[in-house]
């Protein structure tokens, strides 16, 4: 008797959900090199960012030009990846929903949060605003309108993913749900 477990046949036909890890890993891999890139970016030699350093080198835009080729890339491509996997489980609808609340509550947590005090560096530093810091958020959330997209008319800095990866999920839904049906898999 296998009590409150249920019963052996129960067991033995409940769907298998498998991880893949490689997916995650990849994930992993992946937000390191952004992170490591954003932190080396001030030093690249060849364009302008929000903060730049005036020591500059050559190996920084090595890097940042052999990445900039391939890593946003392929996060959308682990991205897809992930949203079909996670369809085997999931209806539309709720594929829809979950995507909302983890990736659109974030993105503006830190529209509010985030970029203001990454405006008012870029601001200090570029010489283009000398005041406190307060003041500035107050005007940098003042900004902010609908203007047809999710970037409220104020620079989203480095959220523009959040944002594209929710947008692009959603569109890509009615594909996803096609290739997975039956009409799909026998095409």
């Amino acid at each position: 008797s296998l009590g409150a477990m249920g019963s052996a046949h129960d067991q033995s036909t409940a769907p298998v959900k498998l991880r893949k890890y490689y997916l995650d890993w990849l994930r992993v891999f992946l937000v390191l090199l952004v992170f490591f890139s954003h932190a080396v970016t001030p030093f690249n030699t060849m364009s302008e960012w929000s903060i730049m350093n005036r020591d500059r080198t050559f190996f920084v835009t090595a890097h940042l030009g052999f990445c900039y080729q391939w890593a946003m890339q392929l996060f959308f491509l682990v991205a897809g990846a992930s949203s079909a996997l996670a369809l085997r489980h999931r209806t539309a609808a709720h594929f829809a929903w979950e995507r909302s609340k983890r990736l659109l509550v974030p993105y503006a947590v830190g529209l509010v949060l985030l970029c203001p005090p990454q405006a008012y560096i870029e601001a200090v530093h570029k010489g283009t605003y000398h005041g406190p810091f307060l003041p500035y958020v107050w005007s940098f959330l003042s900004r902010m309108h609908w203007s047809g997209n999710f970037s409220f008319g104020v620079d989203n800095f480095h959220l523009w993913f959040l944002y594209y990866l929710f947008e692009h999920s959603l569109l890509a839904l009615p594909f996803f749900m096609w290739a997975m049906s039956p009409r799909g898999q026998s095409t």
